[in-house]
């Protein structure tokens, strides 16, 4: 019965997700003109000076590669083991679907789980994650993204295999921004978090501001301690004339279109939040304190 369900899931996950790519290619061969032409008007404002190597609207991201045959049957296969074990972490799965070759590994990971699942997990359980406040103020350059509207996955982007290409640009991302250290370590951090940025880069600051190179760095440059929570203070955000007279920020773009629509997320749509709604939370503490000494 788990099996039929398991193969059920991930055939489902797989049609559903070449369905989901033969749809975005349609509705991109068959591009109103409405919206060429509303394209064409919006780069008489901030796009008439603003580079194109630097992304300043979601409409100026391009969309995804289709992912590769292996790749999706991979991450059905992902999905589905979620599904039948929720108890157990998503790390747990990756591990074992890499291990086992061919197309019975779903089966073959899913009884090996069946017949002994805690020798597979060693501790790495789900927990319910703690309730994160509403407010919308809390950027960060740490902030794991959200899934997208339209995305009916039940993993998030950090959880899932990555192709090859996003590998090689966070790679090259964090080697870029972590010259200091080195590159095994850079390497090792990065595999730890599945090669998801955002979730590797505190790590990467803390061990980037106890090298003896950043110490001299900032001795003698006067350079700016790095910080890992604060989306305005990191190097790939970018702040440019709109040309009316205000200025906007911007993302400078990592050459992956996967990876620039999550640090667009995660980085960009936070700063431009109404400045009321990001001021507030910075006043109610001197509120509180000035109401308490009164």
């Amino acid at each position: 019965m788990v099996f039929s369900r398991l193969l059920a899931l991930s055939g489902g996950g797989d049609r559903g997700g070449s369905s989901r790519a033969t749809t975005a290619a349609q509705q991109q061969q068959q591009q109103p003109s409405s919206t060429k032409e509303a394209s064409s008007n919006s780069r008489q404002g901030p796009a008439a000076i603003i580079p194109p190597e630097y992304i300043w609207d979601e409409t100026h991201l391009p969309p995804p590669p289709p992912q590769a045959p292996d790749l999706r049957d991979l991450n059905s296969c992902l999905e589905a083991l979620s599904v039948v074990f929720p108890d157990v972490q998503v790390d747990v799965f990756r591990e074992m679907l890499v291990s086992f070759d061919g197309e019975s590994r779903l089966a073959l990971v899913a009884d090996a789980l069946l017949k002994n699942k805690v020798t597979w997990v060693k501790g790495r359980w789900r927990v319910a994650e703690p309730a994160r406040p509403s407010s919308s103020s809390s950027t960060g350059a740490g902030r794991r993204p959200a899934r997208r509207r339209g995305d009916d996955s039940l993993l998030r982007p950090h959880e899932i295999f990555r192709s090859a290409e996003y590998k090689a640009a966070v790679l090259a991302l964090a080697r870029h921004e972590f010259k200091g250290l080195s590159r095994s370590a850079v390497n090792a951090v990065l595999a730890e978090c599945n090669y998801s940025y955002l979730d590797a880069r505190p790590t990467l600051v803390d061990l980037s501001s106890k090298t003896w190179s950043f110490a001299l760095s900032s001795l003698f440059r006067r350079k700016r301690p790095v910080t890992a929570s604060e989306a305005e203070n990191h190097p790939l955000v970018v702040w440019k004339s709109s040309g009316l007279g205000s200025i906007i920020p911007c993302l400078r773009s990592t050459g992956n279109a996967e990876l620039d629509r999550e640090l667009f997320d995660a980085l960009i749509v936070p700063l431009r939040e109404p400045a009321p709604s990001r001021s507030s939370s910075r006043a109610a503490p001197t509120a509180t304190s000035s109401a308490s000494a009164a």
